[in-house]
Order: C-alpha cells, then sequence, then structure tokens
C-alpha cells in the first residue's frame, strides 16, 4: 500500500483515438503490464518517475507516434532554402512568360493569324496552365491543413481547365472544317461553359468526397536516418484510391484529345493542331509517368521529391507554351518586323509589296493584261467544290469531305483537282480527261445537291452544293459544254461550290 499514490502520479501516455484506435488494446494491456510488474517488484525499479518515461515510450511506439530525437525536426522544403528559392523564382519566371503571352494574344487578336488560333481560348488554356505553375506555392513551407488540401484541388483542376478549353477550342475547328452543306454554326459562351461544367463536375465530385471523408493532412514520413512532412489522408488505400480515380478522368480528357487531334489531322495547315497537340500529350504523359513512378518512393526523401514534382511541372508547362503558341508568336513578331521594315524604307508609309500589288490590280482592271496574241490565249475554269473522292462506292461514301480547288482546260480536256491539303504541296489529281461519265444531280430535305462524276472511268467523285445553278455549270463544263460564266466571278461562297471562272 505504500505505493497507492502511484495512480495520483501517473501521466497521460496516449489518449484513445483514430491514430491509436488499431493498437489501443496493446497499449492498454501494456500499460497495465507495467504498472502491475512495478507493484510487484519485478522490473527491478524503484523510481516510479523512470517506470512512466518507459511505459510513455512503449505507449508511443505501440501507437505508431514516437518519434527517435536522434533523427531530429522533420524535414520539409524552408521558403529560404536553396532549392525552394530556385525553385519558386523558375515558376514565377514561368508564370511571368505566360502572363506576357496571354498579353500578346489579346493585343493582337484582330490579326488573322492570331484570330485563327482562337485567342480567347488560348487565354484560357494559358489561365489553366498558371494555376497548374501556382501550386509550387502549397508545395513549398511547411504543409499545413490548408495546403494539404489544396494540392489536389489546382493540381486536377488546373489540369482539366486547360484540356477542356483546348477541346472547346478544337470542337469548333471540328464542326467549321467539317460542315459540307455549310449550315448556319453558332457558337456561345453559355455552350462553352455549360461543357466546361460537365467536364469538371465528376473530378469536383471526388474533390469534395475526398476532402469531407479524409482529406490530405500533414504526416510524418519516418526513414532509417530521418524523416519528413508530407499530405496524406489517414487511410492510405483511401488516399491512393482518390488520385487513381482522378487520373482516370484525365486521362479520358487527355483521350478526347487526342481524338479530336485525329479528327481536325487533314483541315486547312494554318487550323492543325493534331501534331502540336500529339507532342503535347506524349510529353506530358512520359514526364507524369516518370513523376508518379518516382514521388511515391518515400525513400527518397523530401529535396528529391520536391525537386523531381517541380522539375515536372516547369518542364510539361514550359514545352506546352512553346509548342503551342510558339509559332503563332513566331509569326506575328516576323510580320511586324517586316512591317516595321517596310514602313521605313517607303516614303509614303505604306508597304511597298502593298503598293505593288495594288498597281498590278489597277494594270489588270486597264486592260494591259489583254494585248496576248489570240493564237497564245488559252480558256480555263477555274472554281471550288466541296466532295469526296473514291475508287468504290463503298470508298466513297467512307471518304472525308474536303474543299477542293478545280482546273479545266476544255481545250486540252486536262483537269486538275487538288484538295485544299494538297494546295500547299502543289500535289493531287491531274490526267487528261478520255471519258467522263456524271450522275443527276439529287437534292435532298435540306436543298443540297449531290451528283458524280468519274473520271476515265477510275477516278470517282462525289460533289456536293446548294445551288443548282453551279451543278448545271460544272455537269456541262467536264462534259466538254460551253456553260455561260457570270464575268468570271463566283456566284455563291467557296465552301458551298463556286460557279467555274473563265479566265483567257
Amino acid at each position: 500500500l505504500k505505493h497507492c499514490d502511484l495512480y495520483g502520479q501517473l501521466q497521460v501516455a496516449a489518449r484513445p483515438s483514430w491514430q491509436s484506435a488499431g493498437n489501443y488494446l496493446g497499449i492498454s494491456q501494456r500499460i497495465y503490464t507495467a504498472v502491475h510488474d512495478f507493484l510487484a517488484g519485478q522490473n527491478g525499479s524503484t523510481d516510479v518517475t523512470t517506470v512512466l518515461q518507459r511505459l510513455s515510450v512503449d505507449v508511443e511506439v505501440l501507437a505508431g507516434t514516437y518519434v527517435d530525437p536522434s533523427k531530429g525536426p522533420p524535414v520539409y522544403i524552408e521558403w529560404t532554402s536553396v532549392l525552394g528559392l530556385m525553385m519558386v523564382s523558375l515558376h514565377v519566371l514561368a508564370l511571368l512568360l505566360f502572363a506576357a503571352t496571354a498579353v500578346f494574344l489579346l493585343w493582337y487578336r484582330n490579326l488573322r493569324m492570331v484570330r485563327k488560333s482562337f485567342p480567347y481560348f488560348c487565354v484560357l488554356m494559358i489561365i489553366g496552365a498558371m494555376t497548374n505553375l501556382s501550386t509550387i506555392f502549397v508545395y513549398t513551407g511547411y504543409p499545413t491543413n490548408l495546403t494539404c488540401i489544396l494540392q489536389p484541388w489546382m493540381l486536377c483542376l488546373s489540369f482539366s481547365f486547360t484540356m477542356i478549353a483546348l477541346l472547346e477550342k478544337n470542337w469548333r475547328i471540328f464542326r467549321i472544317f467539317n460542315n459540307p452543306y455549310m449550315k448556319m454554326l453558332r457558337f456561345s459562351w453559355r455552350q462553352f461553359i455549360m461543357r466546361a461544367f460537365v467536364g469538371l463536375i465528376l473530378q469536383v465530385a471526388v474533390l469534395t468526397v475526398w476532402t469531407l471523408l479524409d482529406p490530405p493532412i500533414p504526416s510524418r514520413v519516418f526513414l532509417s536516418d530521418s524523416n519528413y512532412v508530407t499530405c496524406r489522408s489517414t487511410s492510405s488505400k483511401f488516399h491512393y484510391t482518390m488520385i487513381g480515380i482522378l487520373l482516370a478522368l484525365n486521362v479520358i480528357l487527355v483521350g478526347a484529345a487526342i481524338a479530336l487531334a485525329w479528327l481536325t489531322r487533314r483541315v486547312r495547315s494554318e487550323y492543325n493542331e493534331a501534331r502540336k497537340i500529339g507532342l503535347i500529350v506524349w510529353n506530358t504523359a512520359s514526364f507524369s509517368f516518370i513523376g508518379l513512378t518516382i514521388i511515391f518512393i518515400d525513400i527518397l526523401g523530401a529535396p528529391v521529391l520536391y525537386a523531381i514534382r517541380s522539375a515536372i511541372l516547369l518542364e510539361t508547362n514550359l514545352f506546352f507554351l512553346i509548342c503551342f503558341f510558339g509559332s503563332t508568336l513566331r509569326a506575328v513578331i516576323h510580320r511586324q518586323a517586316l512591317v516595321s521594315r517596310d514602313s521605313s524604307t517607303d516614303g509614303s508609309g505604306g508597304s511597298k509589296d502593298a503598293n505593288l500589288f495594288g498597281r498590278r490590280r489597277t494594270v489588270e482592271a486597264n486592260g494591259e493584261a489583254a494585248h496576248m496574241p489570240q493564237s497564245a490565249q488559252m480558256i480555263v475554269h477555274t472554281g471550288t467544290l466541296v466532295g469526296r473522292a473514291g475508287k468504290s462506292k463503298l470508298g466513297l461514301s467512307l471518304a472525308p469531305v474536303h474543299q477542293y480547288q478545280i482546273m479545266l482546260e476544255p481545250g486540252r480536256r486536262f483537269i486538275s483537282i487538288l484538295a485544299e491539303d494538297d494546295l500547299s504541296t502543289g500535289t493531287g489529281l491531274s490526267l487528261r480527261i478520255n471519258t467522263c461519265e456524271t450522275t443527276n444531280a439529287l437534292r435532298d430535305a435540306d436543298g443540297i445537291y449531290t451528283f458524280g462524276v468519274i473520271f476515265n472511268n477510275k477516278h470517282s467523285f462525289q460533289f456536293m452544293t446548294s445551288s443548282k445553278e453551279v451543278v448545271d455549270a460544272w455537269l456541262d463544263r467536264f462534259q466538254g459544254g460551253t456553260a455561260t460564266t457570270h464575268n468570271g466571278t463566283s456566284v455563291v461562297s467557296p465552301a458551298r461550290g463556286s460557279m467555274p471562272s473563265e479566265f483567257v
């Protein structure tokens, strides 16, 4: 009974909590055993303070909260450290570069070379990339509950927002160039907001569930000779499950971007971004795979994991900036340099090329180009039609729709048909017409006329236009007739089909 006051001197070693719940029974048994052995004189100690100190260490080990004093305080990336200063400075420079690019695009948004890239959607993509780069600020410094929660939110939503803006941009290009009947297309910001909402709502739902049920919190990782602080949920299984779901949702967005890039691979070169998107997806996927393989290896330590994560974010975003916007920025800068040079060399303050072009148009209008000898004159019919090409009925029905530039020399019965993709290379179909079979034009419910032409029994085309006058004119020309033209000018939009123009 001389130790009856023992319980009055007991210190709290561990309280039942979510951290010690799994070992609570073992902790209770250890406390009971230590007190019983001391009272029975079996542990060889007469000092109750020593018993309690040993008991405290044993309980912390069982609870998983023990920190070896020899390992020192936890390691984290301080703002003032060399690594922290270097990475934050590089990310700030990248943010300034992205901001300058956005201002540049908005300033020159009325130039055709910028307008064709949909500058407002480019700015939205830049905002997403800048948010992605800004995650450096929640990975630097000692983690808190707030910064741990912000990390997955900023990473996932910034990447998704960039991909959704890219998808909307390419979707509009696809709709415009895959519109053979030239139906009226209306694009609005309301439609984009609705599609963006659908694309983001699943990720927001997953992130909300993660935040409410078991959010990432500062957690210590113990190595053989050190320990560091990182952000993890209390349940590792739940933590990695949430990461897997978010990765799967973003992979779906990347897959959709690749699919749209493939569908728009044959549009005009100035609108074609299939190669750019392919390079960006390849680069992002490669470095993300490397990062995901490495950043969960705890033994690398906090500085190495921080450096790898920061370097991957920096590289993928800068590659996106250079690959996606580099050609546009270079073209604008080159154009402005040419304009400045021409303005400085032309006394009138205008471009020499523009003046020469205007003079040439004036000469042609005055008829100075009409003094060619009659024997050297050659009649050529030109125009554009929308249609398909194939070697069989099945191939024709499955062939993509293109805009074709047609040049016909009735005197030599020679024809050249170039798709829009062939205009830059000069390749295409060129042949002398030996036989020409045509089909009657059929009019569908939308008022679109479709007619077929087979040259030399092997080159099949199916053309579409909304004008019966254009149909009759082209059929007459293909068959070697003398259909009248309208002063050599197009009577309908070239995208819908044009009257064959005649020049000498």
